[in-house]
């Protein structure tokens, strides 16, 4: 497969040294703001994600945090314009677009539960709502705080039920977390 763009950089905190390449496989879609690339580590290479336009603080105190339900920040570039890339885990899709498809009724999967008398959230989405508020919890507990969380920036994994992923570019830091994982990063 031909790639459009090799951007090189090399590893940032680590204890060795090492240089990484992300080839872009696609532009972004309109389903996401995020490129699918391909992320090589020495013989090593795995599918990712990029999100463009992001800044290094972020990067610094986000690529040290790991939930299940958050998209995990792996390392960060500058493109040929100079703008901050992160390089983050991979996503199938959006959340929106799998409520669209939920309510075309093109799956098993439904959002709601109804019977004659009421309506509640089917297990697999209460599953999505309860992941969402413990990322939440978790970062709020670290000092960790998002600027703004928007429908685009909550993605699913789809294994055998899906995982819902929220995706965190940007946020306000306490003193405490900066240091946390600024200076003594695990």
């Amino acid at each position: 497969m031909g790639y459009m763009e090799d951007y090189t950089g090399v590893y940032l905190k680590t204890s060795f040294e090492g240089v990484f390449t992300v080839s872009v496989k696609e532009n972004n879609n309109s389903e996401t703001d995020l490129h699918r690339e391909v992320y090589k580590v020495g013989p090593l290479e795995i599918e990712c994600m990029v999100k463009e336009h992001s800044n290094f603080m972020s990067y610094s105190v986000l690529s040290n945090f790991r939930h299940l339900n958050i998209v995990s920040v792996e390392n960060f570039y500058l493109d040929k314009h100079g703008n901050g890339c992160m390089v983050l885990s991979s996503v199938d899709q959006t959340l929106r677009s799998w409520l669209l498809k939920v309510r075309r009724g093109g799956r098993k999967l439904k959002a709601f539960e109804s019977t004659y008398m009421s309506s509640k959230l089917s297990k697999v989405f209460r599953k999505m709502a309860i992941g969402m508020c413990d990322v939440l919890e978790s970062m709020f507990k670290i000092g960790i705080y998002p600027k703004s969380i928007r429908l685009a920036d909550i993605y699913l994994v789809n294994h055998a039920s899906p995982t819902v992923k929220i995706l965190i570019s940007e946020g306000t830091y306490t003193k405490q977390s900066l240091c946390n994982f600024l200076l003594f990063p695990s």
